[in-house]
């Protein structure tokens, strides 16, 4: 009985992440959508990471195809990271899903490759670690890729892990 309010306080994190993805549009390219499929906790490492460690795309500082920082600290819009880099890479991979962890990694994989056993974040951590509509350290915001020409219908919009 103890577990239930952790439960419905995770389940809330979701909705605050999906309410706060959906302002925007989700737009990947001209047929792909990321949908927002929550906050989980993420150890960035070999062991336990959400998605496959050895798929990192890294955009922070030094590694090519940087963030423009000071445009998203002006705007508090991470969609650079999460459509831009993320989504669209995720779909040049031919991945099912996409995280991004600690700002600017992007992690890739499918639906058999996730591994969500460390939780949702609680809800009232959700503002703190998955600011942004992205994870910060230890946490990964996943989006699962939707091809909107391929079958996308409102019934499976909403549709969670």
């Amino acid at each position: 009985m103890g577990f239930v309010p952790v439960l419905v306080l995770s389940l809330a994190c979701v909705a605050v992440t999906l309410v706060n993805a959906m302002i925007g549009d989700g737009t990947i390219d001209h047929r792909h959508i990321g949908v927002p499929q929550g906050c989980y906790n993420s150890r960035g490492d070999l062991v336990g990471n959400a998605l496959p460690y050895t798929s990192l795309a890294n955009h922070r500082d030094g590694h090519g195809n940087d963030i423009l920082w000071d445009m998203w600290n002006c705007t508090a819009d991470g969609t650079q990271i999460i459509f831009e880099f993320c989504g669209k890479e995720a779909v040049a991979r031919k991945k099912e899903y996409f995280g991004v962890e600690f700002y600017g990694e992007c992690y890739f994989g499918n639906a058999d490759e996730l591994s969500l056993g460390q939780g949702l974040v609680q809800l009232d951590q959700c503002e703190e670690r998955c600011k942004w509509d992205v994870g910060g350290p230890h946490t990964m915001m996943i989006y699962k890729v939707e091809d909107v020409l391929g079958g996308y219908t409102c019934s499976n919009k909403y549709g969670r892990l």
